[in-house]
């Protein structure tokens, strides 16, 4: 893993999504604190979270057709550029009747970041080689989940020490930053944004640009069913998704309600996930040395789900944080080969529209999830619903057990790992 940090261009893009995503935990922590603060309404309080849901769910997909006819670099940079000066206007909330100008900037701003998002995991097969991507996208994973592990942390100190307004500012300058990253990065591959060989021989027949955009966008749609893994890959992360809106749903109240455990002890369980997740990253390169991408995705599905279960009916803390280490190093692992695997098998050209889907489609999977936790939880209990968490993880697993028995190409050891000589310089 030293050795790929080396390189450049990720150097440059996993230091500014580092500082980047430690603003967006600054205000991640704080916005809903200082709504309630300012409200002293849990109404208004969750509207905050909903707000910032809504963007992905109606507008992922339609983000990735543009992505896929724009500069991905130059996207990133104008999307951080955006975000900086949309956070502004929150330093004027002052009183409960303002509020809807975070509801606002909250908005347009999440929708500004799809098409960061979009554009940054487009642009990854552009800036590394294709033996480094699974490497690579573990060095991104582990500045995510360390920027997780800290991030809170410090918003949280800056909160109490200057208010507010200087979360606002600090996640503003960490936008600027971010920019500033971007555009030192050199891709390893010029390509001009394009629809693809379809768009051009369609183009004669388009006569307005709706019936354009249409086009485009199901051909996002077709480079996913269209391809046995990825299809079913989506599908099994939908499901995944699915299970974990109910279990973050259900999580506080099981442990306050179920256990009669204090605060702390989520706060223990959230940070042996992130160490799982930061353990899962650094692990990688070993673990795609050996195995197909299959093995991997059907074994950390497995591994999550047994680990709800064990969850469940644990009632010791010494027993259940090594169980969600395990959790969170299998969901990142997981995350890491599937994104990997759709920059090795979709073009180019494709990506963003592929990723604008995949996200959408998992957003609304989330949500689902979360939905049906908080409406049938009193109905049939806190406990059954995390087991339907466990049970429907298991079937993603089931999924993906179906994908490797059908596939007739599955992807070979060496296209999955890194070189012999990068793997001999982890740890």
């Amino acid at each position: 893993m030293i050795e790929i940090i080396r390189k450049k261009n990720v150097a440059f893009y996993a230091t500014g999504r580092f500082i980047s995503l430690i603003g967006d935990w600054f205000l991640i922590i704080t916005l809903p604190y200082y709504v309630y603060q300012i409200s002293h309404s849990t109404l208004l309080t969750g509207l905050t979270f909903l707000i910032e849901l809504f963007p992905s769910l109606l507008f992922e997909s339609i983000a990735g057709v543009f992505v896929d006819r724009w500069n991905h670099k130059y996207t990133m940079v104008t999307a951080d550029l955006l975000r900086a000066c949309l956070l502004l206007p929150l330093i004027l909330v002052r009183s409960p009747q303002q509020i809807w100008i975070i509801y606002l900037m909250a908005f347009a701003r999440e929708l500004v970041s799809l098409f960061f998002d979009s554009a940054s995991r487009a642009i990854v097969p552009t800036i590394v080689e294709r033996d480094a991507l699974v490497s690579a996208n573990a060095v991104f994973s582990s500045v995510g989940s360390f920027a997780r592990l800290v991030g809170p942390f410090l918003g949280g100190i800056l909160y109490s020490i200057a208010g507010f307004s200087s979360t606002i500012i600090g996640d503003s300058i960490s936008f600027l930053l971010s920019a500033l990253l971007i555009m030192q990065i050199t891709p390893l591959i010029v390509t001009q944004p394009q629809t693809s060989k379809i768009d051009s021989e369609e183009s004669q027949q388009l006569t307005t640009s709706r019936r354009r955009f249409l086009t485009e966008w199901r051909q996002g749609l077709m480079a996913i069913f269209s391809r046995p893994y990825i299809r079913n890959v989506t599908i099994a992360s939908i499901l995944f998704v699915f299970a974990g809106g109910i279990f973050n749903t259900m999580l506080a109240p099981f442990i306050e309600g179920i256990l009669r455990a204090p605060a702390t002890y989520l706060g223990e369980l959230s940070v042996a996930i992130g160490v799982g997740s930061l353990l899962g990253a650094a692990l990688l390169n070993k673990i795609g040395k050996t195995a197909h991408a299959n093995y991997w995705s059907i074994v950390c599905l497995s591994l999550f789900g047994i680990g709800l279960i064990v969850f469940i009916y644990s009632r010791s803390l010494y027993i259940v944080l090594p169980v969600f280490t395990l959790m969170g190093a299998s969901s990142a692992v997981y995350n890491i080969v599937v994104v990997s695997e759709f920059q090795k098998t979709i073009e180019v050209s494709m990506l963003g529209r592929v990723f604008g889907t995949f996200g959408g489609a998992s957003s609304a999977g989330a949500i689902l999830g979360a939905a049906i936790g908080s409406l049938f939880a009193d109905l049939i209990g806190i406990v059954r619903m995390l087991q339907i968490a466990a049970g429907v993880t298991i079937i993603s697993a089931l999924v993906m057990i179906a994908v490797f028995r059908r596939s007739q190409a599955i992807v070979p050891p060496s296209d999955i790992g890194i070189q012999d000589d990068a793997i001999e310089n982890v740890h």
